[in-house]
């Protein structure tokens, strides 16, 4: 539970973070599956969305957590995406369970998703890349 608590304040900074950018389309997805054994993986994209016309990068937080609710240590956690470019995969996991990796914006509008993999555990959260003046309506 600890560490739940952490991942969630790990994303609420983020999201105030990207906030501090400008846009107004600032927004967070989240996922988590767990198998049967009591596993736990965890996926969060801070913002779920980004203007392609002024670039920058999302961040990808995964966390992986045992069946008492401890984040497992060295988890090594294969992390794909269908649009944009991942800086780094696989991640693995620190000492409370926890990787970052960024994703950057493609040159093209579109939905993505970015999906985590964790020994058979798998969570996804979806991107939406739009264009347009700061203030318009998001494309999609």
């Amino acid at each position: 539970m600890k560490y739940r608590l952490v991942f969630l304040a790990v994303l609420v900074m983020a999201v105030v973070a990207a906030g501090c950018g400008g846009e107004e389309f600032m927004t967070s997805d989240m996922d988590a599956n767990a198998d049967p054994n009591g596993y736990t993986l965890s996926i969060a994209a801070t913002p779920d969305n980004m203007n392609i016309l002024t670039g920058g990068a999302i961040t990808v937080m995964v966390s992986v957590t045992d069946p008492a609710g401890e984040g497992v240590d060295s988890a090594v956690v294969t992390i794909t995406s269908t649009m944009g470019a991942l800086a780094e995969t696989p991640v693995t996991t620190d000492a409370d369970g926890f990787a970052v990796t960024t994703l950057t914006a493609p040159t093209m509008i579109g939905y993505g998703a970015v999906v985590a993999t964790y020994k058979g555990i798998q969570a996804v959260v979806q991107i939406d890349f739009w264009s347009g003046a700061s203030g318009d309506e998001a494309a999609g």
